[in-house]
């Protein structure tokens, strides 16, 4: 059986700073372009969170090796 904390390798960090950095750059100027206020919010906040995430989960599994 697959450890499942040994999926959060480096790449799949990369890919979740990089996806939250389309949300907070990419997507929530063009919410606030658009005069989408709360999307624009919820957007930034997503981001954060999602990159906070990741790098939690490569620690995790940076400690659990």
């Amino acid at each position: 059986m697959v450890d499942i904390i040994g999926i959060f390798d480096i790449y799949f960090m990369i890919f979740m700073i990089l996806q939250g950095i389309v949300a907070i750059f990419i997507d929530a100027p063009t919410f606030k372009k658009n005069k989408m206020n709360k999307l624009n919010i919820q957007s930034k906040v997503l981001g954060i969170i999602i990159i906070l995430i990741g790098i939690a989960l490569y620690i995790i599994n940076i400690i659990s090796i």
